[in-house]
């Protein structure tokens, strides 16, 4: 954590930081920065409320949504077409505010939501430690300083 936090102070020591509002992502933020942190409710996890006996139960309920991400896969879930949209507004309007210099703290199906549309690719829904050296990543599709219009945009034009 401490290399990471090392490693940003370096790299972004002027950032904006934003986070989830949710009280794991706001701990883990303050463990990142001695700076302020902006909570972001739009920034939430997709919103679920069901607990789970295993993480292979959680993961089968969590690949089912993405398999129909315009319904709830289960009562009371947000859909994922929705979660993304949302993730993506509060990203866009953060950046139409602070520019690229910008650090957000958020949580694992949200941000996989935003790398698709930002990317205009299918969802990694590849199940990896981070510290399998071996696992593909998602770092080559990110560009710092680009910022690309969700896909839906780039096909009709609209801005």
């Amino acid at each position: 954590m401490w290399q990471l936090r090392s490693a940003l102070e370096d790299r972004a020591p002027t950032a904006t930081w934003y986070s989830s509002d949710e009280p794991k992502a706001v701990a883990t933020a303050h463990l990142l920065t001695a700076g302020q942190v902006q909570e972001w409710p739009a920034l939430r996890e997709a919103h679920r409320f069901d607990w789970f006996a295993s993480h292979e139960e959680f993961r089968a309920a969590v690949l089912d949504a993405f398999s129909q991400p315009s319904r709830s896969a289960r009562p009371g879930w947000e859909p994922l077409d929705y979660t993304r949209r949302r993730i993506s507004d509060a990203v866009g309007q953060i950046v139409d505010e602070n520019g690229d210099d910008v650090v957000l703290v958020g949580h694992g199906t949200a941000w996989t939501l935003l790398l698709s549309e930002l990317t205009g690719t299918e969802p990694d829904l590849t199940d990896r430690h981070p510290n399998d050296a071996d696992a593909p990543t998602n770092r080559e599709r990110v560009y710092r300083g680009r910022r690309r219009r969700p896909q839906a945009d780039r096909q009709t034009g609209a801005s």
